[in-house]
């Protein structure tokens, strides 16, 4: 779980990587955007082992989260991207490449687990089905974090269109 905002009490608001499949941060310039994602990532490297999830940062402004790029939980020095440069061709790998073969491998799972009499609808039951069994998960929550949305869309015009197919496709 995640603390991702605060109640009229002012406690933690807290939800479940599973129940935030897509979570949009916006505001004006300097309403801190990018301290409520250094907050996320700070939770998501503190609060997680590096074998509990898969973590990627596409952002232009290096400088904001220079201090993550050694967290064990990015599994590839690629999956940390702090330029605009090569920032569309890292989501093409993840939607085109990557996630079809967790949604690939999620199926094998599943699949099996039905000829063995349980059914298994979400990445929450294959995890708690794998460690009943005493296997490893075959994957895990996958976040994928774009900060600067707009900077990355109007670095490269051309693109523009691509980017967004992209994204709608995630």
């Amino acid at each position: 779980a995640l603390a991702i905002g605060a109640k009229l009490d002012f406690t933690p608001y807290w939800d479940c990587l599973d129940h935030i499949p897509h979570l949009l941060i916006a505001g004006r310039t300097g309403s801190g955007k990018s301290v409520l994602i250094r907050s996320l990532l700070w939770q998501l490297t503190r609060l997680y082992e590096p074998e509990e999830l898969d973590l990627v940062l596409i952002g232009p402004k290096a400088a904001d989260y220079m201090d993550f790029t050694m967290a064990p939980h990015f599994k590839s020095p690629d999956d940390i991207h702090l330029r605009s440069e090569g920032a569309i061709d890292l989501l093409r790998e993840i939607v085109e490449v990557r996630y079809p073969r967790q949604q690939a491998s999620f199926d094998e799972y599943a699949q099996a687990a039905v000829r063995s009499g349980t059914r298994i609808s979400n990445l929450r039951e294959l995890m708690a089905h794998a460690a009943a069994a005493g296997q490893r998960a075959p994957l895990r929550p996958f976040v994928v974090i774009i900060d600067e949305f707009v900077e990355l869309l109007d670095a490269s015009p051309s693109t523009r269109k691509d980017f967004e197919g992209l994204i709608a496709r995630f």
